[in-house]
């Protein structure tokens, strides 16, 4: 009795699939080819040690956006490495303004920006609205609510 017990779990284990992580696994989702711009998408992380050399800080001002965040937007591939996040440079005048308004205007977004960019900047609003005129509203300190997609979970 104990033998055909023991050959039973034996069986059992050779079954692979059943009782293993791969019934749990999910598909990812295809976001399609990589997005084609103009752009550098390369993270550029500046850093340093401290006075004291025991740590590592940021050499300027850096923005780190995580990728989980950006997944849903955008569309990168990473070729098989492990990002977390990526890393942007910010002038250290930006902090100094008071209102971005000057910076970012509709006609800044029209006349300093080129079709690539804007396509590219577009692909980060919703997809339900007419991209132009989301862009124009919020670019011209229009009141804009982007909707909570908790909603709809």
């Amino acid at each position: 009795m104990a033998t055909d017990q023991r050959r039973k779990r034996l069986n059992g284990a050779s079954m692979g699939s059943y009782g293993s992580q791969e019934q749990y696994r999910t598909k990812r989702k295809n976001f399609g080819p990589p997005v084609q711009s103009d752009l550098t998408m390369r993270s550029h992380i500046s850093v340093e040690w401290d006075a004291n050399h025991q740590r590592v800080v940021a050499k300027r001002e850096q923005i780190g956006i995580s990728w989980r965040q950006m997944r849903p937007f955008a569309r990168f591939n990473h070729n098989g490495h492990k990002v977390l996040a990526d890393v942007l440079a910010l002038p250290e005048e930006i902090f100094d303004l008071d209102s971005l308004s000057e910076v970012l205007s509709y006609e800044v977004w029209n006349t300093q920006l080129s079709d690539n960019e804007r396509n590219f900047l577009k692909q980060f609003l919703p997809g339900d609205l007419e991209p132009n005129q989301v862009v124009q509203e919020l670019l011209s300190g229009d009141d804009f609510h982007f909707g909570n997609p908790f909603l709809n979970w």
